[in-house]
């Protein structure tokens, strides 16, 4: 299943080592909407936006491609659209049709949810090393070794960084890869897929969002490989209309964290809950403060570690009886729990707001 040509191609080597912003665009200049344009039904069906559509041509030409998309902004839905053209399409870096795609990302999620997307689209997925709980195992991706050339007859294979080097796909060469949320991974496990063949790339992320996660205190690794190229002038392709947040609170990131103006979709404003007394009825934002710290104690409350054994934690109790009200708040003023998400970075409190919160599924 090995490519023809060298392992890495000349214009994503020189990319990578040397930050040549002028190969990044290599060969990418033929006819102009051509190659898309002969898939009317794969892009129009998406109803792209002015900046995800230039994001999509980008992608599907270049060499190297950078598109950085704020939450919300519709990342997945131009992978989705990328993807499939690619599959289908004349690819000018391989000269041939049907190439096969590699996406790939630090963690399962983001893979398993374009799986599952592609699926839907009946384009052809390998989905190996899923774990137990993930969206995708229920489309029976998993890898089964009785099942002579699996590989071969996968359009798209989704493994993560490391899951590419697992066998049998540590000897799998793919020449066009989409690394998603790439502003997470560290550069050395972006090189572990960059490896196998690359020859036409497309890095998707935020690096506004989670850096990679690096417990070294020098921090040399901390900058991801789509942190560097931007710094070090390689293009990128920002998408600029969000559809998920409400506009109050979207504004307020444009403003205090991406410093840079994006739009909003025609709907964000719709799913207010109207009967929640916010303080201030157009803006869906309210702080809350409990309290005095001395008479709100934390409570240590036994949670388990992944390796199973005991792990101290803390709890709040005011703070989850004042989430209690805000949810019952919530419910009474017309929304359901699965509209409902409690964030907390404490197992305890996790625990504890359990057991106050009466709700089928947590």
């Amino acid at each position: 299943m090995s490519e023809d040509g060298p392992l890495v191609g000349d214009a994503v080597r020189r990319v990578i080592l040397q930050a040549d912003a002028t190969e990044a665009q290599r060969e990418s200049r033929p006819r102009p909407l051509e190659e898309l344009e002969r898939f009317p039904g794969e892009w129009a069906s998406l109803n792209l936006n002015e900046s995800q559509w230039e994001a999509a041509r980008a992608a599907y030409r270049q060499a190297v491609t950078l598109i950085i998309g704020p939450p919300g902004t519709g990342k997945s839905k131009v992978m989705l659209l990328v993807a499939r053209c690619l599959c289908r399409g004349h690819n000018r870096y391989l000269g041939k049709t049907e190439a096969r795609i590699l996406v790939t990302s630090q963690s399962h999620l983001p893979i398993s949810d374009l799986a599952v997307r592609l699926n839907d689209v009946r384009v052809p997925v390998l989905r190996p090393f899923a774990p137990e709980n993930d969206p995708s195992r229920v489309l029976g991706f998993r890898m089964r070794a009785e099942i002579p050339g699996q590989l071969d007859n996968a359009r798209v294979v989704c493994a993560t960084l490391v899951g590419c080097t697992k066998r049998p796909l540590h000897n799998v060469n793919y020449p066009i890869q989409v690394l998603e949320e790439a502003g997470q991974a560290t550069e050395p496990a972006c090189l572990l897929s960059i490896a196998r063949g690359c020859r036409q790339l497309i890095m998707v992320g935020d690096p506004r969002q989670l850096p990679p996660h690096v417990r070294s205190p020098d921090g040399a690794l901390s900058i991801s490989m789509l942190q560097r190229l931007q710094a070090q002038g390689v293009g990128s392709y920002t998408l600029e209309v969000q559809y998920r947040t409400h506009s109050a609170i979207a504004d307020y990131i444009k403003d205090h964290v991406y410093l840079q103006e994006f739009t909003h979709g025609p709907d964000v404003d719709a799913q207010l809950v109207p009967r929640f007394p916010w303080p201030q009825a157009d803006r869906p934002v309210c702080v809350i403060t409990v309290g005095d710290q001395k008479k709100a104690q934390d409570l240590e409350s036994p949670c388990a570690t992944k390796e199973g054994g005991p792990e101290t934690s803390y709890a709040n109790d005011c703070e989850c009886l004042v989430v209690k009200s805000v949810v019952e708040a919530f419910i009474r003023g017309g929304a359901a729990f699965p509209q409902i998400g409690i964030i907390t970075p404490y197992g305890g409190q996790v625990l504890k707001l359990r057991s106050m919160i009466p709700c089928q599924k947590h």
